[in-house]
This record gives C-alpha cells, structure tokens and sequence, in this order.
C-alpha cells in the first residue's frame, strides 16, 4: 500500500493512516461496509464463521453477496462453503432456492 493509499483510506475510515495499513483487506472492507466491531474483532481474529454468523445474527439475512463483501480475499464458492457447514451445524438455514434469492438466516 502506498502513501496516497494509505491516505484516502485513513481518511475514509476516520483513522491515522498507520492503524490503516496495519488493517488487511478483510478490516477495512467491513469498516468500509459500516460493520459493528464484533464482527470487525472476529475477522481481525481469523474467525471467519463467527464473523459470518455475527453478520446474519445482526443483519436478520444475508445473501452469499452480503457475506462475501466481508472478505474481498476469499473466494466465492469458500464463502459457499462455509455457509454449507453453518448450515449442516444447524447454526444457520437457507432459504430460497437457488440464485439471488438465496438467503441465509439464523436457525429458529
């Protein structure tokens, strides 16, 4: 990341350009994306499923499109992935049938 990177994205996200480049990709686009720091710490930490079940627990829903603007560095069909083992966990279910009216929410 240059300095004119590290700048405007400081500046975006109201920090000091330093605590910017310390972020990884994953940070700043939840910051970017408005999300709640549990969802932030949880990323930070490398807690993908947590993060993906905190965003559908503060959410309501989510599309797999929702999911994967959380984590620019992964795959779409690994968010697939691990929205299919959240599932199978029955910490999450699906609903609709396939496409963008997919959703996921919490397991009632």
């Amino acid at each position: 990341m240059d300095d004119d990177e590290k700048k405007e994205i400081a500046e975006e996200l109201g920090v000091e350009p330093e605590e910017a480049e310390e972020m990884g990709d994953s940070e700043i686009e939840a910051r970017k994306n408005g999300a709640e720091e549990e969802i932030i710490e949880l990323i930070k930490s490398g807690n993908r499923h947590g993060a993906i079940l905190e965003k559908i627990r503060q959410s309501g829903n989510c599309r797999i499109k929702d999911i994967h603007d959380l984590f620019p560095e992964c795959s779409e069909r690994t968010i697939r992935y691990d929205l299919q083992s959240l599932t199978e966990q029955n910490l999450i279910e699906k609903i609709g049938t396939g496409g963008p009216a997919v959703f996921y929410r919490n397991k009632e």
